[in-house]
């Protein structure tokens, strides 16, 4: 992640993050750009400062579920904010078949001009997010802007991660399912996607559809493989 995604991100002044990052050369690699990724010297450094065992020292301990639950919120806000039907603008001749990924030629492109990086990173970390933070510790924040994500813009969140690749839609299935159950019930998340965490069947049947419906990726696809489909929070959807 760079400088400035992290900026964004997190909606920290820029010249904040410059110094807070120039301060710890020693962890990583300080970028010269701030749109250039920061490195970490030791892959295992996040291990070290979130075990209260190993790192003695508690000026520096970390404590992992405070940071994901933050993350979870602003992961949350800007999918509130920047998600939109068909973000990328792809193009669809009259009389043809939706198009898959593989067929859109200047899909990075697109990606590269219409998803900014905090909304690619909020797109594929935010479950991961959620799943780190302890339900009894959720704030009604995190509640508020999950609920607002399933009612009017789970589809084109749906249709983000498999522009971005059927690998990614893959994986978000299996975070899916390591959500908490009180999450899933406090937000009223649709059925056929909480079903993933219900039972082995189901959530083989979810995740063979991923697969296929990674195929067709428009918004409207997804509306014939959810049971709880938001038609007041989207436009007219086409079942598949």
């Amino acid at each position: 992640m760079s400088i400035q995604t992290i900026s964004d991100l997190l909606q920290i002044d820029l010249d904040a993050v410059r110094r807070i990052v120039s301060g710890l050369g020693a962890i990583w690699a300080v970028p010269s750009s701030d749109s250039d990724p920061i490195v970490l010297y030791h892959e295992s450094f996040p291990d070290f400062i979130m075990d209260t065992v190993r790192c003695t020292d508690q000026r520096f301990v970390v404590i992992s579920s405070i940071g994901h639950e933050y993350l979870s919120t602003r992961c949350l806000h800007i999918l509130n904010q920047q998600l939109v039907r068909d973000i990328c603008h792809v193009p669809l001749p009259a009389g043809q078949e939706l198009p898959n990924r593989a067929s859109i030629g200047d899909i990075e492109d697109r990606l590269a001009q219409y998803v900014s990086p905090p909304l690619r990173y909020s797109s594929l970390h935010v479950l991961h997010h959620l799943a780190k933070v302890s339900v009894a510790d959720c704030s009604e924040d995190i509640f508020e802007n999950l609920r607002m994500f399933c009612q009017g813009k789970l589809l084109f969140w749906l249709e983000l991660t498999c522009l971005l690749g059927p690998a990614t839609l893959s994986r978000l299935v299996v975070q899916l399912a390591r959500l908490p159950m009180e999450v899933m019930n406090q937000t009223e998340f649709p059925s056929a996607v909480s079903c993933s965490v219900n039972s082995r069947k189901q959530y083989s049947t979810l995740r063979y559809r991923s697969r296929h419906l990674t195929r067709r990726f428009i918004a409207h696809c997804w509306h014939s493989c959810l049971v709880t489909s938001y038609l007041a929070h989207t436009p007219t959807l086409i079942a598949s």
